[in-house]
């Protein structure tokens, strides 16, 4: 259903969708916000989403699965406005995710540059990672036990400066 953004607060509204929720087979998936208007999202948002939440419960009704994938360049940085990074697109990470979260995994996508837009899912979690060091203290704190897999397909920084310059060299 689509509705101006102010209906989409209401009280009564609030609750019929929590009573709806309670029902198997129910699903909800986030409005596109555009014009003052919680609108449908586009096709192929809706698709994959619906995509996600028919395999899911077909192939892992009781425990679902979850990847960890990393996506694009990192870029390491030598001054506060310099740094070395790569070419990475992130193109093979997006369709990889795609096809995960598709065929009903949960995903959680590092993220690292890319010069393509990552969607969004409903059913998922982009963390936003670009430089090579977040990425890696973020990797060294993930518990391996909490994922049926990951997968790093981040080109990740060949080289890291011993020191980093405070001011711009």
């Amino acid at each position: 259903a689509t509705m101006h953004e102010s209906l989409s607060f209401s009280p009564i509204i609030e609750e019929n969708k929590e009573k709806l929720k309670k029902m198997d087979g129910i699903f909800f998936t986030n409005p596109r916000t555009e014009e003052g208007k919680e609108k449908l999202p586009l096709p192929n948002l809706l698709a994959i989403n619906i995509c996600h939440i028919i395999n899911k419960r077909k192939y892992y009704p009781n425990k679902p699965k979850k990847v960890l994938i990393t996506i694009g360049g990192t870029r390491t940085m030598i001054d506060p406005v310099r740094c070395i990074t790569n070419l990475s697109t992130g193109s093979l990470g997006i369709e990889v995710s795609k096809i995960f979260y598709a065929m009903g995994i949960e995903t959680t996508v590092l993220c690292g540059n890319t010069n393509k837009e990552v969607p969004e899912y409903d059913y998922n979690k982009l963390i936003h990672l670009p430089n090579y060091q977040e990425m890696y203290s973020y990797l060294k704190e993930v518990n391996p036990n909490k994922y049926d897999g990951i997968l790093h397909l981040v080109a990740g920084s060949d080289f890291t400066p011993k020191t980093i310059s405070n001011s711009k060299i």
